[in-house]
């Protein structure tokens, strides 16, 4: 029973939140409440789960000996010898199998999205972890064929602007993770993580203030282009008549730009920013900013 409860533990089932990211394009297309759209996306967020879960069980035994070094994942079960490596990788081979042949069930195009995730996310731990620059925009772009996971699966259009929201918001959290090791790994940063001896902390700074802007203007754009909400009858007596038809989604930019600049505190402030699932359990500001967020762009999108 241990061995199981340690491969558990192993899948990191805390960060399955972020297959969450599926959601989104029904979400925002107004799809939600769909019964057959709100299936494919819930069966494809548990698919992407198992095979996310294939890529943590890959990756920390690849990583095994680095994690060692590292304050937090020194207590993983696999760095601490707690899991044989044959099963280790076994199992990771059979969720990855299982989760493809449950995509390929569910709809060829997302099992074509899904294996470009998989092939990504091993070559990622074989190979491009260890380039700088290309380490960091393989993961933010498996923040994306998620996004676009989510689209097909549930045959919903999808917006560039959305596209690019989604980009930038990963590239901001996997550099920021970057610049966050650099702080808290100090002198032994570079033997965790061999391209943190090539990331100056003045050059990830610029980076991170570029994807910053690049974040807040394309989801402002997003805003400004997304369809105009018609507010519904019951709600109309409630506003000025020439608010009939405006463009709601622009009321969320504020609440955007504190949970952007919240995050860029816990980085460079609270020095948290280890995982996107601690930082947003650990903060409560940020936690709540995205609460509010995602509040209004239900209240916009299927209230009003």
């Amino acid at each position: 029973m241990k061995t199981l409860y340690y491969l558990f533990i192993s899948m990191r089932p805390r960060q399955w939140i972020k297959n969450m990211t599926l959601f989104i394009p029904i979400v925002f297309w107004g799809y939600l409440l769909q019964p057959d759209k709100l299936q494919a996306v819930s069966f494809g967020v548990i698919i992407f789960c198992g095979l996310t879960s294939s890529i943590y069980l890959l990756n920390d035994l690849l990583d095994r000996k680095l994690d060692r070094l590292h304050p937090g994942k020194k207590n993983r079960p696999i760095a601490r010898g707690l899991l044989n490596p044959p099963l280790v990788l076994s199992t990771s081979a059979t969720l990855a199998l299982i989760s493809l042949f449950f995509a390929w069930r569910l709809s060829e195009y997302f099992f074509a999205c899904s294996t470009v995730y998989l092939l990504l996310m091993v070559s990622y731990c074989l190979f491009f972890r260890n380039i700088i620059i290309l380490d960091a925009l393989c993961v933010a772009f498996g923040f994306v064929l998620r996004v676009w996971a989510g689209a097909l699966v549930s045959e919903t259009p999808i917006s560039s602007w959305l596209i690019l929201c989604t980009t930038a918001g990963a590239l901001l959290i996997s550099f920021g993770r970057r610049r966050c090791e650099l702080t808290l790994l100090l002198a032994k940063a570079s033997e965790h993580r061999h391209t943190l001896q090539h990331y100056p902390k003045t050059y990830l700074d610029v980076i991170i203030a570029a994807v910053t802007a690049f974040s807040l203007i394309t989801y402002s754009f997003y805003t400004f282009t997304s369809p105009a909400m018609i507010i519904k009858q019951g709600w109309v007596s409630y506003f000025p008549t020439h608010w009939d038809n405006l463009k709601w989604l622009m009321v969320t930019i504020p609440v955007v730009i504190y949970g952007i600049f919240r995050y860029l505190f816990v980085i460079y402030e609270k020095k948290e920013a280890s995982t996107p699932e601690e930082v947003l359990f650990r903060d409560l500001p940020l936690l709540s900013s995205i609460v509010v967020w995602m509040g209004l762009v239900i209240l916009i999108i299927y209230v009003f």
